[in-house]
């Protein structure tokens, strides 16, 4: 199949979940944007990064790094990538498509049926010989690091279709950890409320 004017060896871009998709989508936007003819790894982690809904932004969390940090230095280093006047259509560099095709590796090691974003991040990571591999090597980020912050967010489960960032943390998207808000002293005092607080402190310790 051919993939922005290059073949992606075997890989069929229907195997990639949607984000992946709308990351690499949004990565060739973004170079067409600035006039550069070859789609780079930067021009994907940028993308990454600015998807609010996707995997990744967890697994910074996690991992304490910077994002804002990390998202300035992608786009700094993008601005310096050669520009083509005139250029229509981006291709595949040759650093990119290894990329996808670590990716498919990890997917396949992981047991994963699709590539979903944490396996381009993750390979994206690997390849330290890359401009966007070096700037989240020097910012603390690394293979076994992300592996073991995707194992809380997605415990023991497997990619089996395309639209997986939407089963990961569905407690954190769609609740409040009212625990956690009481350490951090963001809920006001109850007040005149002792009986019912007792009441669900009773209801609570009940082993049944």
């Amino acid at each position: 199949m051919l993939f922005f004017g290059r073949r992606i060896d075997s890989m069929r871009y229907d195997k990639f979940t949607i984000k992946s998709q709308d990351a690499i989508q949004e990565a060739k936007q973004l170079a067409a944007s600035k006039g550069h003819q070859q789609l780079e790894p930067l021009h994907l982690l940028a993308c990454l990064f600015k998807q609010q809904q996707g995997v990744v932004i967890p697994i910074i969390k996690k991992l304490g790094a910077n994002k804002d940090e990390i998202l300035t230095k992608t786009l700094r280093a993008i601005e310096s990538l050669p520009q083509v006047s005139g250029a229509q259509g981006q291709y595949i560099g040759n650093e990119l498509n290894d990329i996808f095709n670590n990716a498919l590796a990890e997917a396949n090691r992981l047991k994963d049926e699709y590539i979903s974003t944490e396996h381009l991040f993750i390979a994206l990571a690997d390849k330290k010989q890359s401009a966007a591999g070096k700037i989240l090597f020097e910012s603390g980020i690394n293979k076994n690091e992300i592996f073991a912050a995707l194992k809380e967010i997605r415990g023991s489960q497997r990619i089996t279709d395309q639209n997986p960032e939407e089963k990961y943390q569905a407690l954190e998207r769609y609740s409040k950890d009212l625990v956690d808000l009481a350490r951090k002293g963001k809920l006001d005092p109850v007040i005149g409320r002792d009986e019912e607080i007792r009441r669900v402190i009773q209801v609570l310790s009940r082993r049944t």
